[in-house]
């Protein structure tokens, strides 16, 4: 396994501080609970599928990565972090608000940034989907980079309070295909991020190939289209939650559609054995 990187993911700078999965504030809604969890990568390929779970000490939500610097984490993220606390800490607690331009933009800058950060954690090189170039980019644009979809719903579901789930796949565009690492084996460029705190939800779909996300409609009824923005004021009620099944079929989308399509390649194109799957 890859060590964590040796200077900031978005500047280059020294020193590395750490950052929290699930910043201080909201372990008032998120409790710490567990003793130990277990993180689960799966490599989905044609020529097969690959899985390894890892043990890890302590509640997941209590997590620190460090892959950030101090000027940047105690500066612009900070400042992030503060304007979007009274927007989702409502959100959190299942209010219903009006969320206008302004606030929409600050909330998907936000579940960026925590997108970009969580992707470090346990740290493996041919999982990392997001583009170096769109993390240096997104520092100075604070807002999410071209080819970024979210959408966000309020949460009525069982499931435990502050989860998390990501899924990457290498997805080959209509003019480029997947990086490749030193094995010959192609590197993920598109990525899944599911987060669910509290009574809020949200569903961050990325890729290096714009048009992949562009072209993507909502993966299950309920959900409400953050970024980018398409309504304003965006009026948000609890009087329509999503369910578990709609969570579980939300965050499952991308693994289920590249089993399938890894299995159909396998099926009827054999001589694509080893190759870019999507």
């Amino acid at each position: 396994m890859s060590s964590l990187p040796r200077t900031c993911i978005f500047c280059g700078g020294l020193p590395l501080s750490k950052e929290h999965i699930f910043p201080r504030w909201m372990h008032q809604y998120i409790p710490l609970t567990k003793q130990g969890h277990h993180s689960l990568f799966e490599n989905i390929r044609v020529a097969g599928t690959q899985v390894r779970t890892r043990k890890h000490p302590g509640d997941p939500k209590s997590k620190t990565i460090g892959c950030v610097c101090r000027p940047c984490n105690n500066g612009w993220m900070s400042e992030i972090q503060n304007k979007t606390k009274p927007i989702l800490s409502r959100l959190i607690q299942g209010e219903s608000i009006s969320l206008d331009k302004k606030s929409q933009q600050l909330l998907a800058t936000w579940l960026t940034m925590a997108t970009m950060v969580s992707e470090q954690f346990n740290f493996v090189e041919p999982m990392i989907a997001i583009p170096r170039s769109q993390v240096a980019a997104f520092r100075e644009s604070q807002r999410p980079p071209k080819g970024w979809k979210i959408w966000v719903a309020p949460y009525a579901g069982e499931h435990e309070n502050g989860s998390w789930a990501r899924s990457t796949v290498p997805v080959v565009g209509p003019t480029k295909a997947p990086e490749r690492n030193a094995d010959g084996r192609d590197l993920p460029n598109t990525q899944t991020t599911t987060i669910i705190v509290g009574k809020f939800f949200a569903h961050l779909f990325s890729s290096v190939h714009a048009q992949v996300v562009r072209k993507k409609v909502p993966p299950a009824p309920g959900l409400i289209q953050l970024w980018p923005i398409v309504s304003s004021p965006l009026l948000w009620s609890t009087s329509r939650s999503l369910s578990d099944e709609a969570a579980d079929a939300v965050a499952e989308w991308l693994p289920v559609k590249g089993r399938q399509k890894a299995a159909a390649l396998l099926v009827h194109r054999p001589r694509l054995l080893g190759t870019n799957t999507s």
